[in-house]
């Protein structure tokens, strides 16, 4: 990411992650995604491509770009705020949240909650029994196109002090 300084690059570096979570959605079956760790930022803008989202109860989801002066880029509030709401992910960007399983789990940001010795049987069981696919609006594919002029903007100004400031 530090060599990325203009405006032009993080458009494209949006629009590159865009096109592979754009190819996620487009599988024929219905993805899966699998959390046992923390995903913060574009971690957390990654899971909103997946049909189906699991994580360990350890798990955590930080909506964190705005310490580096980023708005989501890569498709993420469009495609997040469509599971749990653009009122309550706007807050969450604002807020720079950081939030458990449990509460990802009750606001529908991810679907389940199981440890991880029991992920093996239950995609067994979602292989024979799979969730419906999400699919991306024409109007959503607009406001991804939004988010990432908005991120591309971002980047030439906010993210250049972060990369400097993190070589040094």
């Amino acid at each position: 990411f530090s060599s990325l300084m203009s405006a032009e690059d993080g458009l494209a570096m949006a629009r590159r992650m865009d096109q592979i979570l754009c190819r996620i959605e487009a599988l024929p079956a219905p993805a899966f995604v699998l959390v046992n760790g923390a995903a913060f930022g574009g971690g957390v803008e990654l899971l909103g491509a997946f049909d189906h989202i699991i994580a360990v109860p350890e798990a955590t989801f930080g909506f964190t770009q705005g310490r580096f002066g980023l708005p989501p880029g890569w498709g993420g509030r469009t495609r997040l705020g469509r599971r749990v709401g653009m009122e309550r992910l706007d807050r969450w960007l604002a807020e720079q949240t950081v939030i458990p399983a449990e509460t990802a789990l009750s606001t529908g940001l991810i679907d389940e909650i199981l440890p991880e010795d029991a992920w093996d049987a239950r995609m067994r069981e979602l292989r024979r029994h799979p969730p419906p696919k999400r699919s991306v609006t024409d109007g959503q594919t607009a406001s991804i196109a939004a988010e990432q002029a908005a991120f591309a903007e971002a980047w030439a100004s906010g993210a250049r002090r972060w990369t400097t400031a993190t070589r040094e």
